[in-house]
Order: C-alpha cells, then structure tokens, then sequence
C-alpha cells in the first residue's frame, strides 16, 4: 500500500500525526512533498467534519492545519479553501476570515466554494457589515448564480436578524431549491414570524423532512403546539420521515399542552420505527411524561438513557419538583 492511501485509511488524528512524522523520519516528504501534505490536509479535514478529534483542543488542530498549509508550497485557491473550511469546522470563524483577507490580496482567482465557506464563517461570527460586503462581492463576480452561493447568502443574513434582506434575496432569485425555501423559512422562524414561514412551507413546490421539521419546531417554540401536532400528524400521513427536532418538537408541543395520548402515539411511533433514542430525544420523553403526571414512566425512560446531558437530568428534576418528590 502507498503512504498515500495509508494517509487516506486514518482514523483518527492521532494516526495521522503518525503517519506525518513517519515520512518525515524515513526522509520519504521532501521527495513528494506537494501530493503528501494535500493528502493529510485533505483527510484531517475529513476526520474533523466526522468529529474524530476528541482527543485534541480546536487551538492544538487549528495550530497543525496552519502549520500543513505554511508547509505547502504554493498553495491554491483549493488549500485556501480548505483551511477556510478547517478553521469554521473547529469554530475558529476570525481565523477563517483573516486567511480569507490574505487570499483576496492574491492574485488566486476565488472560485464558488470560496464564498459559501466564508459565508458561513461571517454566520458564526455574527457579522452584518462583513454580510454586506460579501454580499456585495458575489454580485460584483457574478457568484449568486450558484445555488450554494444563494443559500449561504439567505443563512447569512437571517442568523443576523436580516430576515427582509433575507426574504429580498431569495425573491430576486428563480433558480431557487428545497435548501432555499429552507433557509428562508428558519429565518423567518427564528425572528418569530410564523405566519410569513407557513406561507412559505405552503407555496414550496417540493419539500423534505427538514422542512417539515423547522415548521413544527417553530409552532412548538411559538407556543402554536396544536399547530405544531398537527402538522406532525401530516407529515407523517405523507411518509416523511421525522428527525428528532420534528419528534422533540411535537413531544414539546404535547407537554405543553398535557396531550398524553398524542404523545404516547409519537412514542410509539419512535419505537415501531427503530428511531435510536439518543440523549436529546430521551430529554424530550422524559419532559412529556413528567409534565402529564406519568414520574415513573419518565423514571424508566431516563435510567434507560446510556448517554444523559444537562438536560436530561433537569427535565427529570423539574418533573420531580413538579409532583413534589
């Protein structure tokens, strides 16, 4: 087997790291240096969008992705991109955007994976006036025409509470897809306008279980649960598939309104299907039959739980407290 496809075969960062320093010890890098190091970079980048670096701080990766790129000699707009990528994956959205400044001052021509992954580091920093001019970019080097480029630039302005400038990009444009009409419709969830994100669900010529679980997820936290059920209830009518934002939506929703026989009806919903119940669909189970009186039916489904979070134990304790116990 090549030492390419050993990079490529790592599982982990800390098997990388070895296979690093390996064809450095046996003087095998300087020889292929340009196609070992695209290698590791590219497949650090996938071990960390698969979260196997468990075993290592964000600044101890961030610091090797820096250190592979600076070893890279004459890195293209494609090494740019990934480290662009790199540094949003591991939350680093201000690392991003000075790598980002730095190959605008190049001559490195900026291609359609470059603005969505810039895009979303501008998200993460909450940035309106780096929105704007980014904004302004894609028109000026005809970017928008692309459907990833669009939709990055809808989420960008809706996660900074732009929801109108949001809604103006997204009518100016015919070309839009699902993840558009998405985009579009958890902006207007987000800034608690539900009417205006039904609309949009309703006029949407094709929809996907995410869909589907950004409007339930809107009622349930709008307080509009019996809309939150019944759209539940609909879309599972039409064989969509329910994630567990929709089931944790629709289990709140039924909560809140002491619907113990709707909720018993997604319980066995999740049981029929073999949905894993993780940690966030049993804090949602637990809530359910606590806040119906059920203590010791949530008792049960929270000691089953292998895998308990903050929330977990305090929709146990709330649901304790409530019945005095």
């Amino acid at each position: 087997m090549s030492i390419l496809n050993v990079i490529k075969q790592c599982k982990s960062i800390k098997q990388l790291h070895q296979i690093h320093a390996h064809t450095i010890t046996i003087g095998l890098l300087p020889h292929h240096k340009l196609a070992i190091l695209n290698n590791i970079i590219s497949t650090f980048t996938s071990l960390i969008s698969k979260n196997n670096n468990k075993t290592c701080s964000n600044l101890s990766l961030t610091s090797y992705a820096l250190s592979l790129f600076n070893s890279i000699p004459n890195p293209t707009t494609f090494t740019y991109n990934t480290l662009i990528r790199i540094n949003t994956l591991l939350s680093s959205p201000y690392s991003a955007v000075q790598i980002f400044s730095s190959l605008r001052r190049l001559s490195l021509p900026l291609d359609f994976h470059t603005y969505p992954l810039i895009l979303k580091a501008c998200s993460q920093i909450h940035s309106l006036s780096l929105a704007q001019c980014l904004h302004s970019q894609v028109i000026k080097f005809g970017f928008l025409a692309d459907l990833f480029v669009l939709n990055s630039v809808i989420r960008v302005y809706s996660v900074n509470d732009r929801v109108n400038d949001a809604h103006k990009v997204f009518c100016e444009c015919s070309y839009r897809d699902v993840v558009s009409y998405n985009a579009m419709i958890d902006g207007f969830v987000k800034s608690f306008h539900l009417d205006r994100a039904r609309e949009l669900f309703d006029e949407m010529p094709q929809r996907n279980e995410v869909s589907w679980g950004t409007m339930i997820a809107g009622y349930s936290h709008g307080k509009l649960c019996r809309e939150a059920i019944q759209l539940f209830n609909e879309m599972i009518s039409l064989n969509f598939v329910p994630d567990n934002i929709a089931l944790v939506s629709v289990l709140s929703a039924c909560a809140q309104l002491g619907e113990l026989e709707q909720g018993r009806f997604v319980h066995d919903y999740i049981t029929r299907n073999g949905i894993r119940v993780d940690s966030y669909l049993t804090t949602g189970l637990v809530d359910l039959y606590a806040k119906c009186g059920c203590v010791e039916i949530a008792r049960e489904i929270f000691e089953s739980c292998k895998d308990k979070d903050v929330f977990t134990w305090n929709a146990m304790l709330v649901g304790f407290a409530i019945h005095g116990e």
